[in-house]
């Protein structure tokens, strides 16, 4: 009865809306999901199928829609090139694990938050070691991949040779990221700016700079495939090393930490806690068991249903279908600036104004959030981030002892 009441409610306009809202953030998303898979260990397929699952899953709300998480990606990103990718694939399942046992808690937002402080510092840490590793992939240097302090001394090894003609296709992304949303601000909304880049600079590639694939002069994403091995058995058994059990569940808290602060800050109720845990746990053990990158940030959206969510996932695999000839030949360099650009917008500056516009405290702020963004770009962000989780719920337990005492 409630699938007829809805039919006989869903007209053609709410369809209309639903879908054009489904094809923009389809749009937005598959470009990011697309870098975060290529230019990674992890393969092409990884980030487009962690996109499309959690379309499929949807975010708590109607209006909103799930998007690649850089943050996670950073973590996973570390466990692979320290673990190996089977090692970050368990990492990911048993964050998803964690999210769902503790849905099971009534958890409400004066559960420990994080501070501002300190997110602001992991996220404009995490635009900055995004930066330095994928600017290996904008100049086509060649280093190998690794984390950031490593990947500077590679630098520093290999020398700086860059591949001009590469950059080219990336400076042109770079141009089309920042100038395309504030000269068409409208019309970004409907074809995002990375999706606009990517275009161009494939058809540039593929038509007219590089045509003949055995001769490119490029580097390009190659053969479209996925690192990820979905057998569980293996995952459990054959490829984690006893000595690596610990720096999993490491990462793994990591993973959980960064899921759960964002839940915490956009959701109220803690009902809406309960299911967005869930959502994001079971979304995080799908994902990764199907061989993609698991997502958690959300969007948002101007679908009318929950229905934008679906139409998303099907736009997704129309656009694979559709840049499938030439997807092999998209520009490396290309994907680098749009996980560049997208990492120094995901900082919230307005939430960091706020922060130091305080009087109070504002030197000690500032070297506060000097030295994590320093100690994370150095040291492995996972393990900055575990550290901070503690110090939180530590010092959250404190106060809460505290307040019952007086009481």
């Amino acid at each position: 009865m409630d699938i007829l009441n809805f039919t006989k409610k869903y007209t053609s306009n709410l369809f209309k809306q639903d879908l054009l809202a489904a094809f923009a953030a389809a749009a937005w998303i598959f470009p990011l999901a697309l870098a975060l898979g290529a230019n990674s260990p992890f393969g092409t397929l990884a980030g487009i199928i962690g996109g499309i699952v959690a379309c499929l899953f949807g975010a708590n709300k109607s209006n909103k829609i799930l998007t690649p998480n850089l943050a996670i990606f950073l973590i996973l990103f570390y466990a692979a090139t320290e673990l190996g990718i089977q090692s970050a694939m368990l990492s990911a399942i048993l964050a998803g694990v964690l999210l769902i046992l503790f849905s099971m808690f009534n958890i409400n937002r004066k559960f420990p938050r994080i501070s501002p402080i300190f997110i602001g510092a992991i996220s404009f840490a995490v635009a900055i070691i995004l930066c330095i590793i994928q600017v290996n992939f904008y100049f086509g240097i060649g280093v190998p991949q690794g984390h950031a302090i490593f990947t500077l001394a590679a630098y520093k090894s290999f020398g700086f040779h860059a591949n001009w003609r590469g950059v080219l296709f990336g400076t042109i992304t770079l141009v089309i990221m920042i100038t395309y949303p504030i000269k068409f601000k409208k019309l970004s909304k409907k074809f995002p700016e990375a999706f606009v880049s990517l275009i161009i600079t494939a058809i540039l590639n593929f038509l007219l700079l590089n045509p003949d694939s055995t001769h490119t002069v490029i580097d390009e994403i190659g053969k479209v495939s996925t690192c990820f091995n979905s057998s569980i058995s293996k995952i459990l058994f054959t490829s984690i090393k006893t000595e690596s059990i610990l720096s999993v569940f490491i990462y793994a808290f990591a993973i959980f930490s960064v899921y759960l602060v964002e839940i915490l800050a956009r959701e109220k109720k803690p009902s809406d806690i309960r299911n967005s845990l869930i959502l994001n746990g079971v979304n995080s053990v799908a994902s990764t068991l199907l061989s993609g990158i698991p997502t958690s940030n959300t969007r948002r959206s101007n679908g009318a249903t929950r229905l934008t969510n679906l139409y998303a996932a099907i736009f997704m695999v129309l656009f694979i279908l559709a840049f499938y000839p030439f997807l092999s030949r998209v520009p490396t360099a290309t994907l680098a600036v749009i996980i560049i650009v997208v990492g120094w917008k995901s900082p919230s500056y307005k939430s960091m104004r706020k922060v130091f516009c305080s009087p109070k405290y504002k030197i000690a702020k500032i070297i506060i959030m000097l030295l994590i963004i320093i100690v994370s770009v150095i040291w492995n962000i996972a393990y900055v981030i575990c550290v901070l989780s503690a110090i939180t719920f530590i010092n959250g337990v404190i106060k809460g002892f505290i307040n019952t005492r007086k009481s």
